[in-house]
């Protein structure tokens, strides 16, 4: 969006067309309201995306181990 409006600079209808832009953005995403933080651990710094990223892992690990027992032939019982 800057390198748009740098080829266009001073252009009024770029710079309106810009700003419409990010109010549409901020509509769809609310971009201004994200804080990075858990709302129910905001109290301790940084716990809610420590927790969402091990369970990311976990997740992965989980599935890992699934397709390996597939390709190894394992039985059903312990896919």
């Amino acid at each position: 969006m800057n390198r748009l409006l740098a080829n266009n600079a001073g252009d009024d209808a770029s710079q309106r067309e810009r700003a419409a832009l990010l109010e549409i953005w901020e509509q769809v995403f609310h971009h201004s309201a994200f804080t990075g933080r858990s709302g129910t651990m905001f109290a301790f710094e940084g716990v809610g995306s420590i927790y969402w990223h091990m369970i990311a892992k976990l997740l992965l690990a989980a599935e890992e181990s699934h397709r390996a027992a597939v390709a190894s032939g394992a039985m059903p019982e312990i896919i």
